[in-house]
């Protein structure tokens, strides 16, 4: 019998603000099966201060925790593997340095994601942990910056709320004298209904048949009043206050230990999350909650599924915003396949992978979006949409590229703009431009490019001959090309065939 071909396998690894967790699973009919798991508790959340510096010792921590998760995936290619960072990173100032090292000990891109997107992914993992019925759910995911609040059907998530109350928020702002008691318990509770009184109608009115909680809080919590007897099908509020007289009877995290189904690395951020929980409760009226085992790095995972299988939710966002801001979907294309022309010959001499391969695509399906708005600095008002939507399966870093290309593709190439770039970035904005500014007639007929060749900094296109006597306007564009690239760095040339 010939052997089988070994299982394709993905990773998807989550930068929580208390825990850094990552997943290795196999393919198998299409569907990931975990082979491996590693959590390890950074408490990245811990070293964020008030200006959003990250102390060194947190920053350490994390690093040296990815230099331990990079070993396991050296043989991983990039599209196999998808890293996200949420909320410590999303409220870090200025952590393009510190982001840097992370990648670095990784070994893979990390994206930091906004609020809606870690909201999406958590409730596709949940979801793929469910019965596929019609039920309408509400999913509750208490992390240790922020709070997830998810209404869905079936796979399909109808509204998405990320809030800044977590775990070790909360133990630092009402459990900081290292004391449970029921004045801290009342303040945090009062403060996580204070979070959802702006959201807690819109929740209530869309209704649900099941509360779901998921991530490392709601499931330590259900473990915990199941070794007191309780939580045989789901827990409600009555069980929720039972626990919280509990842990006011031992006092202080430090007499937690008694709890042995509760492990040490949560014993000071149980109570804060038992908080919220019940603030969530008694907002939204929740009668009972179930747990289930799935949540962000699971929904990574099925996320990265759909990607290798081209069902990327991305596409899917910029379809929409094409079709929002009546795209002329013809000239994307023209656009799109003058940048292919002109990517395969930068591919090598620039090192553009798939990633970049992507952004490019994107960026030119997207690159007039700012038109619905005004012919005037449309390229800025491209970039403003695209950066500023609402675009799920996009990271926060990935929308900011994708602006820059939009505002780059067009005007003046200013040094100031370009320098703060990648090399990369810079690359693809070359592209972009040259790929808009030779598709401007918006003729359906060939493009006369000949070829077009990278070497360093220099560009060079090769036109069919006479082709500059019959494109007087697109030549004038070029040349002025060739004095906008200079101030950033890249020579262009043209020239037609012999």
């Amino acid at each position: 019998m010939s052997p089988q071909r070994p299982a394709e396998t993905i990773a998807a690894v989550d930068l929580g603000s208390n825990s850094f967790h990552m997943v290795v699973a196999r393919l198998v009919d299409d569907l990931p099966m975990p082979v491996d798991r590693l959590r390890e508790r950074v408490a990245l959340a811990a070293g964020l201060d008030e200006k959003g510096r990250i102390s060194k010792e947190a920053q350490q921590r994390a690093v040296e925790c990815l230099e331990r998760f990079g070993q396991r995936l050296r043989d991983h290619h990039s599209s196999e593997v998808r890293a996200v960072a949420t909320n410590t990173l999303r409220r870090a100032s200025k952590p393009e340095e510190f982001l840097a090292r992370l990648e670095a000990a990784l070994g893979h891109r990390i994206d930091v994601i906004d609020g809606s997107e870690e909201a999406r992914l958590i409730y596709l993992g949940v979801a793929n942990d469910l019965a596929d019925d019609t039920d309408r759910r509400l999913v509750i995911d208490i992390g240790g910056g922020s709070t997830e609040f998810i209404v869905g059907e079936r796979a399909e998530p109808l509204r998405l709320h990320s809030l800044p109350m977590g775990c070790i928020a909360y133990a630092r702002r009402f459990f900081g004298a290292g004391r449970i008691d029921d004045a801290s318990f009342a303040k945090a509770e009062a403060a996580a209904r204070l979070e959802l009184r702006p959201y807690k109608r819109q929740l209530r009115d869309m209704g649900w048949d099941d509360c779901i909680g998921s991530s490392g809080t709601n499931a330590a919590i259900e473990r915990l009043l199941v070794g007191f007897g309780r939580a045989q099908d789901g827990f409600t509020l009555e069980d929720l206050k039972f626990l919280r007289a509990e842990l006011v009877k031992r006092g202080s995290p430090q007499k937690l230990d008694t709890l042995t189904e509760l492990g040490e690395d949560r014993r000071d951020v149980i109570a804060p999350g038992l908080a919220i929980l019940i603030g969530a409760f008694e907002s939204l009226r929740i009668k009972r909650m179930h747990i289930s085992r799935s949540a962000l790095r699971e929904g990574v995972l099925h996320d990265l599924v759909g990607r290798l299988h081209h069902a990327d939710v991305r596409d899917a966002s910029v379809r929409n915003l094409m079709q929002q801001y009546r795209v002329d979907e013809g000239q994307a294309e023209r656009v799109k396949r003058t940048a292919e022309f002109l990517f395969e010959a930068a591919r090598k001499p620039w090192k553009l992978g798939v990633y970049e391969h992507q952004l490019v695509d994107w960026a030119c399906s997207l690159h007039e979006i700012g038109l619905y708005i005004s012919l005037r600095r449309h390229n800025q008002h491209s970039a403003y949409l695209a950066e500023n939507s609402v675009m799920p399966g996009f990271s926060r870093s990935t929308q900011e590229t994708l602006a820059f290309l939009l505002r780059a593709q067009r005007g003046k190439a200013l040094p100031e703009l370009w320098e703060r770039q990648t090399a990369a970035k810079r690359h693809m904005a070359v592209l972009l431009r040259l790929a808009v500014r030779l598709s401007r007639g918006r003729s359906t007929r060939p493009l006369d490019l000949r070829g077009a060749e990278i070497d360093g900094m220099n560009v060079f296109l090769v036109f069919e001959p006479g082709w500059m006597e019959r494109h007087p306007m697109t030549r004038a564009d070029l040349e002025k090309e060739v004095k906008q690239l200079s101030g950033v760095g890249y020579r262009l040339s043209i020239s037609e065939a012999p």
